[in-house]
């Protein structure tokens, strides 16, 4: 461990108050430093949106569409000046991190600094989160072992590697059942049982009530496909209903704008989250895709409804796409257009990228799709009161997928669940990277004894002051 910057990661079960920690630390180093002397940062929207912080993304100039390259003349030059204050990095959420995130993090920090010779630019960094979760999308977990020739991935390995101080929370407060609590636990390290089975199939939805049933019909669902999500939210969209006559409700078909033939072909992974044709109705609702103004809440991950798409004169659907969405969201916190119904306007936006041939691509459209059901991969980071979960009738695919899905509930009637075979859910005890897991945890319990049996002052004037009055 480098004395002048000592890197931490905070390896957490899912649920354990960490949100407190980290508002606890932020409030003791302002109060000593200043305001602008902690940033705290996560990998997406909702999860930035959970702590009061930013997307890491936004915050340190990180745009994973193109090369990453250092930032240059005006840009570099304001960069380095909203940073120089800054003593303490938090990160949340690090499991959703890869090798190839931490590279470009670890090369950024060290352009605000100008400090080359240490890690992170020699800034004091805090990684929070539970690696027991989801794998990071297209980048090598911290935790991998395969060998990369990609510069800034095997950059990013060596940098984790050598992070030496380790604190591990244990008590979970999200869920109160300590059954459920078992069972997590014993999904999330790959020891489920077949009493563990029997727990959850109480929750199939062929074995509750129709009553129970009925009190999850509004109820997020959570699915492992893309194509499960767009074919349940298009049934969903057909069954919607005006509350006036009982007519359905009219469907509006609104294609994006592509600059070029490759834009169009894309995927909506790749240009941006932006979907190539959008489906919406009134009243239905809507997840954000895109981080439009996260210090109020409208973040990537923001669920909300439509009430309104707002038209310019003489255009109208089906032929027309709307001007603007006009929309609510329950995490809101910024102006509205009317305060008694809270209504905000949501605009189309354009997200760029080159095409591993270099060509510039551009796709304009509205940064949100219907959220009767979302991936769980999508759903990391939010705690539900009430979902419908699908694990699949396969593998734990990708490994992680089945504890994320039921560990975003806060007990086990917060669940009805879609049966499963007794085989699928003893898969998550086979998953490919388990041994890489189990491995990676006992080295953090390894360093986390070693600073226990040292007796290390290095954390006690943060970590005491976990006694603050602070929400969770």
């Amino acid at each position: 461990m480098h004395a002048s910057n000592p890197s931490n990661p905070n390896q957490k079960q899912t649920g354990t108050g960490k949100s407190l920690i980290i508002r606890a630390m932020m409030n003791k180093v302002q109060t000593s430093l200043g305001h602008d002397s902690i940033l705290v940062l996560a990998p997406t929207g909702i999860a930035a949106l959970n702590i009061d912080g930013f997307t890491i993304h936004s915050k340190l100039h990180i745009n994973t569409s193109k090369e990453f390259t250092d930032l240059n003349n005006l840009a570099a030059r304001k960069f380095c000046t909203d940073m120089k204050n800054v003593r303490f990095i938090v990160i949340d959420e690090y499991s959703m991190v890869g090798c190839k995130m931490l590279g470009m993090i670890d090369r950024r920090l060290k352009q605000a600094t100008g400090n080359y010779a240490e890690n992170f630019g020699g800034l004091c960094v805090f990684f929070f989160g539970d690696i027991r979760q989801l794998p990071p999308v297209l980048d090598l977990p911290v935790y991998s072992n395969v060998t990369s020739h990609d510069l800034l991935k095997m950059h990013g390995k060596f940098v984790w590697d050598s992070i030496t101080c380790s604190v591990i929370l244990t008590e979970v407060f999200r869920q109160n059942d300590e059954h459920f609590k078992k069972v997590l636990k014993n999904i999330s390290i790959g020891e489920a049982t077949e009493e563990d089975y029997e727990l959850l199939k109480t929750r199939f939805k062929t074995n509750v009530t129709v009553n129970e049933r009925e009190k999850f019909k509004d109820a997020i669902k959570l699915f492992p496909l893309r194509i499960q999500v767009a074919n349940e939210n298009m049934t969903y969209l057909r069954r919607l209903r005006s509350s006036i006559n009982n007519e359905p409700l009219p469907i509006a078909i609104i294609p994006a704008q592509n600059n070029c033939l490759e834009a169009e072909m894309e995927p909506v992974e790749k240009a941006g989250n932006l979907a190539a044709t959008l489906f919406l109705a009134p009243t239905c609702k809507i997840i954000l895709s895109s981080n439009l103004w996260t210090s109020q809440g409208l973040v990537s991950g923001s669920i909300g409804k439509v009430v309104d798409m707002i038209y310019e004169k003489d255009k109208s659907p089906p032929v027309d796409r709307p001007a603007v969405l006009i929309c609510q969201f329950d995490n809101y916190k910024g102006p509205y257009l009317d305060d008694e119904l809270k209504l905000v306007p949501i605009p189309i936006v354009t997200k760029s990228w080159n095409t591993e041939e270099g060509k510039l691509c551009a796709r304009s459209q509205f940064p949100v799709s219907v959220a009767c059901a979302i991936t769980v991969h999508r759903a990391q980071g939010l705690t539900l009161l009430k979902a419908i979960i699908d694990i699949g009738s396969d593998k734990d695919k990708p490994p992680g997928l089945t504890f994320v899905a039921l560990s975003r509930a806060k007990s086990i009637d917060g669940v009805v669940l879609e049966p499963f075979s007794l085989e699928r859910f003893l898969k998550v005890n086979k998953s490919s990277i388990l041994d890489s897991k189990k491995n990676f945890l006992q080295k953090l319990n390894i360093v986390y004894n070693q600073l226990e049996a040292a007796k290390t002052e290095f954390l006690p004037s943060i970590m005491q002051t976990v006694s603050i009055p602070f929400e969770a």
